[in-house]
Order: C-alpha cells, then structure tokens, then sequence
C-alpha cells in the first residue's frame, strides 16, 4: 500500500510540474489541466474534468531543460462538452509534449473517464477523509466521480487516489499536498488492509 501512495503522490506531483499550477486556487478564474491522449485517435484527448468551456489550448514540452509552450489558434481545436474531449487539428509527438487545456469548470465538479474499481476510491478533503456518497459520488456505468455541491469551489482543498479497472493506479489533487493530507490518506490505507 506504501508503494501505491508514493507512485499516486508522484503522479500528482507530475501533473503539478506539468501544468505549472494546481489544477485551480481561489485566486484563479480559471482551471488548468494535462489532457490525456485517446490509444488509437492521434488528434483526439479526454479531458478528465468537465469544463463548462474551454478558454485556451497548449502544448507544453515535457523536456524540464528547455519548457516550450505552443498556443493553438482557436480555429485548431474543438471542445465536445457532452463527451469531456478535445480534438485537435494537428498531431502532437506525446513523449515530448502534453497538451493543456484552460477554461471554467462545470459546477458541481465532475472528473470524466474514470474506470475505477469503486471500493478504491478514497479521498482527503479540506484535511479530512472524504465520504463516498457525501462528498463524492461514483458512477462506475457513466464512469465519473461527481463532487458535491458543498465542495463544488475553489476554496475545497483535494486529494483523490483509486485503484483502475485494469489494476493501474491514478490519482487527481488541486492543490500543493499537506503534511496532514498525507497523514489522513496513510491513515485510511492503513484501516483497509485490516
């Protein structure tokens, strides 16, 4: 289980790195997020947080070395909002770089394309363990964790971590992690393997 939470905070630490930011603070009107290519659709990417629009698109080097950033031009890009996906109108190498998306999110938050093992779910919220079915709610058919509305704003502090369907960890955090968000998240670790 230490294995698994130190791979999901590296995780969470890459896609901090990646984006510059967490994925949204309460002085930002705006949201940030890495896309994540669709296996066979070069110009296709799911967005893993439902937007309400999307504002701007880049692709950002992955190269810590030599950070470029591209803006594509508005008439390069479309958001399919139903579906949480952005088509391109170009490929991008996705070893090099990672496309990063800019826009309001949809209220209540909702995170797309999540094909977890339900039972895996936990999550630390404001420096206290998450409650499924209060705090966040799983649909394993839709394949989305739709937060509550209570936590829907940009003043909720979280930490997501699940176990996928296909035995893979992933995990999703908008903001820096506390030393008490790393306790609490041990903590609940610790009370499933009893």
């Amino acid at each position: 289980m230490k294995k698994f939470l130190l791979m999901a905070l590296l995780m969470g630490a890459v896609v901090l790195l990646i984006t510059g930011t967490a994925i949204a603070s309460a002085n930002e009107e705006f949201t940030r997020t890495v896309c994540q290519k669709v296996e066979g659709q070069e110009k296709l990417y799911r967005v893993p947080i439902a937007f309400e629009t999307v504002e701007l698109v880049d692709i950002v080097s992955t190269d810590k070395t030599n950070r470029t950033k591209t803006r594509v031009q508005p008439d390069k890009w479309s958001y399919d909002k139903e579906n949480s996906v952005l088509t391109l109108d170009q490929e991008v190498d996705n070893v090099k770089y990672v496309v990063v998306i800019q826009g309001e999110k949809a209220v209540p938050w909702v995170l797309k394309h999540i094909k977890a093992k339900p039972d895996t779910i936990k999550m630390v919220v404001n420096d206290r363990i998450g409650i499924s079915g209060v705090d966040f709610f799983y649909d394993p058919q839709q394949q989305k964790i739709v937060f509550s509305k209570e936590l829907s704003h940009e003043s909720t502090c979280y930490y997501l971590i699940w176990q996928n369907e296909d035995g893979s960890y992933s995990s999703m955090v908008n903001t820096q992690l506390t030393d008490k968000m790393r306790e609490l998240m041990e903590t609940q670790s610790q009370d499933n393997n009893k």
